[in-house]
């Protein structure tokens, strides 16, 4: 925990330069594993912090993205603390397949 403490205190507030901003996250995703969409060239992501009351971007920028034609795959959660996360919010709207994929 003190060093995942560190490492938010020397990023947070602007003081990465745009260098670093680049390295890390090249890192980042050299680290992870990619997933591949047949087909596709280009995938899009549309991410937030998630569970922000009042926060609805995420449903309508992904059904524009979708309906312009773009891949744009999107993972959604439960809010932990409120009933505000974009699963919560697209159950309240419309039938929604939330199954594992």
């Amino acid at each position: 925990d003190l060093e995942i403490a560190c490492f938010l205190s020397v990023c947070a507030g602007g003081r990465l330069t745009l260098n670093e901003i680049t390295g890390l996250t090249r890192a980042m995703v050299a680290s992870g594993q990619r997933l591949h969409w047949e087909g596709a060239t280009r995938v899009f992501d549309k991410h937030c912090v998630g569970g922000l009351p009042g926060n609805r971007t995420t449903p309508l920028v992904v059904a524009i993205v979708s309906a312009a034609g773009l891949v744009m795959p999107k993972t959604s959660s439960r809010a932990i603390t409120s009933p505000a996360g974009t699963a919560d919010t697209m159950e309240a709207l419309t039938t929604v397949n939330l199954r594992l994929a």
